[in-house]
């Protein structure tokens, strides 16, 4: 995990429910088709829903049943879109799992269409460097 998101996560407002264990995330990486990035798999295994403020933006991060909800939801209009947390005003924040190496982006819960996606960042990494700056809608994505 990296150290940022560690650092996030001890402040991070934690709702109540059971974390995900191992064999359920996998049952779900094996439905969506994706091995889900490491930092959101521990985020899975290790918290409760957490959700705040990362910088100038918020986040509130998926249980795993409702990863693989919002997951269906949105293969009609974007195939390949895996959402994992929600802004809280939304728009959802996913993979775009066709690429190889599948990027970061965000695309609106409402009328989810690939059309509509902005890339946040290549790497975990700068997604969460993104996060940080508040920037969230000044990045066009082209697939």
């Amino acid at each position: 995990m990296t150290r940022p998101l560690q650092e996030w996560l001890a402040t991070a407002y934690c709702s109540d429910g059971a974390p995900a264990s191992e064999t359920e995330i996998r049952g779900v990486e094996s439905q969506i088709g994706s091995r889900l990035p490491e930092p959101v798999r521990l985020v899975l295994t290790t918290a409760c829903r957490p959700e705040g403020f990362v910088g100038g933006s918020f986040i509130a991060f998926f249980t795993l049943d409702d990863l693989a909800q919002c997951w269906r939801n949105a293969q009609d209009s974007a195939r390949g879109f895996i959402p994992f947390a929600s802004n809280g005003a939304g728009e959802w924040y996913g993979l775009d799992s066709r690429l190889k190496d599948p990027p970061f982006v965000l695309l609106p819960s409402l009328g989810t269409e690939w059309g509509t996606a902005m890339l946040l960042g290549a790497t975990w990494d700068k997604f969460w460097r993104t996060l940080r700056s508040g920037n969230l809608f000044v990045r066009a994505y082209q697939e």
